[in-house]
């Protein structure tokens, strides 16, 4: 890989990472985009917009993404993750 690209992805890396340490604990997201097979293991990859930035992330296989749904995302093994759908609002 191009040192360029390297350099970018690293970046990239470190951005969502500071991001992330400033994230409140569950933080609540809403879906924006559901691309089936878009993940790197063939299943669909969700992006969410969180305080206005955009993060692609894998769900866990229980939840069936759809767009405009409000999720909550939650820490898995250092990732983030869309941890389910929330329901029932007053």
């Amino acid at each position: 890989m191009p040192s360029n690209v390297q350099r970018f992805a690293q970046q990239q890396r470190e951005q969502l990472e500071r991001a992330a340490q400033r994230m409140p604990e569950k933080p609540i997201a809403t879906v924006t985009v559901v691309t089936a097979g878009g993940g790197t293991d063939g299943q669909t990859l969700v992006t969410v917009s969180y305080n206005g930035a955009s993060l692609a992330l894998p769900h866990k296989a229980s939840y069936t993404p759809v767009v405009g749904h409000i999720v909550v995302l939650d820490r898995a093994g250092g990732q983030w993750i869309v941890d389910d759908r929330l329901v029932g609002f007053p």
